[in-house]
Parts: C-alpha cells; sequence; structure tokens
C-alpha cells in the first residue's frame, strides 16, 4: 500500500465517496479491512444522535455545538409542546404542566422585533398598519402579572377582560401612564369612532362632550351622586330656570328656585 500522505485530497466530498477502515462489529468479519461511504456513516451518526445511544444532556433540552461538542442550550421543548427559553418560573398556583397557565412559547428576557409582530391567523393587508396586531378573535392583551385572577386548581382561565392593563396588588407602587400630545379619547362602538369621554391637554376632563372644554369638569348629561359634594369654591347655577331639588324627612320632594330680587321660591316636585 503506498504511503498516505501521497495521495490526492478530495476537494469535492459527496454520499458515495468511501473510506477505509477496521469492522469492529463481533462476528466473522471482526478486524477485517472494510470500505465504509461517507453516506452511510453520515446515516449511522444522524440514527445515534436521534436515538440518544452516543449523545448526552439533559432530556428536552435542544442541544447546542460549542467548540468543545454538544451541550445543552437554553430552549427546552416542554410536555404540552411548548417551547421554553431560559428559566421559566412555575405559574400562579399551577404547575408546569398545567394548559391553563403554560403558554405554547415562553421567553426569559427580551425579545426584540425589528419590524411589525402578528399573533393569531393572518387577515390580509388591512392590518399591516399596525406594530402589535392581535388577530384572533376575542383575543385578549395583558400587561402587568395578572394570575392572581384565575383558579387552576378548577382549570379557570382569566376569561372575563378583553384588555387587562396594570398589576394588580398590593406590594408595590406601580404606576400606569397614558400619554398623548393631543388629549386621550375614550372611544365606544364598533369602529371605535364614538368619543364617550376626554382628557385634554390642559387636563380637562369631558363627558359626552370631546371639544370646547373650559371647566375641569364638564357633563353632557345627569350625573347621579351617592355620597357628599365637598366643595372649597362656589356652586354656581348658570341657567335661571335651575333648582336645587331636596327631600323632606317624610319623602316629599320639593324645589328650590331663585326668584327675581333674591327670592327664593320652593315648590313641590
Amino acid at each position: 500500500m503506498a504511503n498516505i500522505n501521497n495521495y490526492s485530497s478530495d476537494t469535492v466530498i459527496n454520499s458515495a465517496d468511501k473510506l477505509i477502515g477496521t469492522d469492529g462489529a463481533i462476528g466473522a468479519d471482526l478486524g477485517k479491512t472494510k470500505n465504509f461511504t461517507v453516506s452511510s456513516l453520515s446515516t449511522y451518526i444522524l440514527n445515534q444522535q436521534s436515538s440518544g445511544s452516543s449523545s448526552s444532556g439533559t432530556a428536552n433540552n435542544f442541544p447546542l455545538f460549542s467548540a468543545n461538542g454538544w451541550i445543552d442550550s437554553v430552549v427546552k421543548q416542554g410536555s404540552l409542546n411548548n417551547i421554553d427559553i431560559g428559566t421559566i418560573p412555575t405559574k400562579g398556583a399551577g404547575t408546569a404542566i398545567d394548559p391553563n397557565w403554560v403558554d405554547d412559547l415562553q421567553v426569559e428576557g427580551t425579545i426584540t422585533a425589528t419590524s411589525k409582530m402578528s399573533i393569531g391567523p393572518s387577515r390580509g393587508l388591512d392590518n399591516q398598519q399596525f406594530d402589535l396586531n392581535l388577530l384572533r378573535q376575542s383575543a385578549k392583551i395583558a400587561f402587568g402579572d395578572n394570575n392572581t385572577f384565575g383558579n387552576p386548581n378548577i382549570a379557570e382561565p382569566i376569561i372575563t377582560w378583553n384588555v387587562v392593563v396594570g398589576e394588580y396588588g398590593t406590594t408595590d407602587t406601580d404606576q400606569l401612564q397614558l400619554h398623548s400630545k393631543s388629549g386621550t379619547f375614550f372611544t365606544t362602538g364598533e369602529l371605535g369612532t364614538t368619543i364617550s369621554a376626554v382628557l385634554d391637554v390642559n387636563g380637562n376632563f369631558g363627558i359626552n362632550k370631546s371639544t370646547g372644554l373650559t371647566e375641569k369638569l364638564e357633563v353632557v348629561g345627569n350625573a347621579k351622586i351617592e355620597g357628599h359634594i365637598n366643595a372649597t369654591g362656589d356652586i354656581v347655577l348658570q341657567n335661571s330656570t335651575s333648582a336645587i331639588y331636596m327631600k323632606s324627612p317624610d319623602g316629599t320632594l320639593y324645589k328650590v328656585q331663585m326668584a327675581n330680587g333674591g327670592t327664593l321660591t320652593v315648590t313641590t316636585a
């Protein structure tokens, strides 16, 4: 046999290439020189990796190739086929396999998206103007840890709110900040075009009135207050026909109005 250093190197590797080696299987061919194809070696190595007979690591962890060989990565597949990245704590009072407390994808740390993100089935181009799309029907978005409003022991998930904003409990001092350069609008209706209330840039709040606010609170419509009104300023009734209604101890409702000259008139309402 010629010196192996005298053979030229094959720069194009393909599955039919052969390597020479020694048979190590117990039997009649033990110790005999044999040819091994690159294809057969590749298949053998992959089968050994998938069967785990020649690999090591933590069960259900995705492997990571390092300079020292295969090691555990931070990615793990859970028992419900959920994917965990990092160390995910047990949520609430439930367990890691409770379907109400395990998400399909759980990440410890920060997720950075350089473009738009959609959650749920695609609904065409009408949602492309938004950076974050929640497209599933009856989808909910929650900010803060609201796990206290579910009971995993009876398989009760959070189902009563469409939007949960803020953090519940009394153990911290978290604050919610709503910011807008042109005022904050509270809208209702199918398309969100009905303005029910407005907090304008001057700090004036209007209910059923969205423009021309000059007072700190303006209400178009009736207001019901169950409790005291404590005022350090004046109470002004601008309309001459306005009245104050008061009920006597016997249950009679009286109407108090101001006449010309400052005379009060009291009539039964």
